[in-house]
């Protein structure tokens, strides 16, 4: 990925997912802001939202916290469709997005499955440039 300070972010959002599938075999939309002295969650309370709506409340709540001063970094974590003969329960993918206040931002597709003994395997199966929504670049607001 190439930025120290995203790759410890995504190291970050990794571990909640993992933790999350393994007890639950799920895991809401989060994001995640990063001041340099380690994540902070931003959620939405999936109770009340569902679908692109939440993701969209998380979106906002990333949007507001991206604001402070301290904040350098922020990741989007969400569910992603994939066909196939995979069952849901078994096996799946996510997106995760992120972006640096002074560098890049980037997207990366995750895909996971469920092993023995209730280990789960994640692997990024791809990365790319991804688009600014967060922070101000050029004097422009996203």
């Amino acid at each position: 990925m190439g930025h120290p300070e995203l790759e410890a972010l995504l190291r970050d959002l990794l571990k909640v997912v993992r933790g999350s599938l393994r007890q639950s075999g799920m895991f809401p939309p989060f994001g995640v802001v990063g001041t340099g002295g380690g994540p902070s969650f931003v959620a939405a309370n999936f109770y009340e939202f569902t679908g692109a709506a939440l993701v969209e409340r998380v979106r906002d709540g990333l949007r507001r916290a991206a604001a402070a001063a301290d904040v350098r970094t922020v990741g989007l974590v969400h569910d992603s469709r994939i066909d196939g003969p995979l069952r849901p329960d078994r096996a799946g993918a996510f997106c995760v997005a992120l972006e640096h206040r002074d560098g890049p931002a980037m997207v990366a597709s995750v895909t996971w499955r469920k092993g023995w003994f209730g280990r789960v395997k994640l692997r990024v199966s791809e990365t790319r440039p991804g688009a600014h929504q967060y922070f101000e670049r050029g004097g422009e607001t996203p």
